[in-house]
């Protein structure tokens, strides 16, 4: 009995070893076939291709910004000048206030108002633009003052208004300015009048009064 049992186990230990074997060169032939097959390549990511229908968007240029003296909005924002061309009515007022001493030039006969294009103040002469009065290279960099609607030689030939001021009697009148009075201003109680260095002058309770002097003549 002991030498049956003996056998059997022995056998049994056989078998273990075979199936134990065969189990360890299966799975070292699992592994020799997936480490040495070569791994297949991932496709290539296709390269990005241009939207033949897509819109491209050009941002526009930036226009070059246009001299104070020139610069409008609209055709009311211009004036023609003798001296400076087509330019600015609110640069011209304050660099001119009371005029300029200048005949003919860019107001000469058949001189038409001008025109605010493109943001720029043109001139036209009988119609057609006029160069020569359109952004004009020597055109005023300081103010000229005063100017013929202050100056004077003698007390008399100023007066005092209550829109535009010390200003000379015939200029005022020549101008119309008459029609655009207001009431007080530079005319109140205590306001005088007269002509010194060379121009006509406030003063208030006998003291020198800027405040009223060169104003702009070109009314509102």
């Amino acid at each position: 009995m002991r030498a049956r049992t003996s056998s059997l186990a022995a056998a049994w230990s056989t078998r273990a070893s075979l199936l134990g074997a065969s189990l360890v060169a299966a799975s070292t032939l699992a592994c020799t076939s997936t480490v040495g097959e070569p791994q297949p390549a991932k496709p290539a990511t296709p390269a990005a291709t241009a939207d033949p229908d897509a819109v491209v968007v050009t941002p526009e240029p930036t226009p070059p910004r246009v001299p104070v003296p020139f610069a409008c909005a609209e055709d009311h924002d211009c004036v023609a000048s003798c001296s400076q061309g087509a330019v600015s009515r609110a640069w011209y007022r304050d660099m001119f206030p009371g005029g300029e001493g200048c005949e003919d030039g860019c107001t000469r006969k058949g001189t038409d108002a001008p025109r605010c294009e493109a943001g720029r103040c043109v001139a036209y002469h009988q119609g057609a633009r006029d160069p020569q009065c359109t952004a004009r290279e020597d055109v005023a960099t300081a103010p000229l003052r005063p100017g013929p609607a202050h100056q004077c030689a003698r007390d008399d030939e100023c007066r005092l208004s209550c829109a535009f001021g010390a200003i000379r009697q015939d200029w005022y009148e020549w101008r119309g300015l008459r029609a655009h009075e207001c009431r007080d201003g530079c005319s109140s109680i205590g306001m005088d009048v007269r002509c010194a260095d060379g121009y006509c002058q406030t003063t208030r309770l006998g003291e020198p009064y800027p405040g009223c002097d060169q104003l702009p003549t070109t009314p509102e």
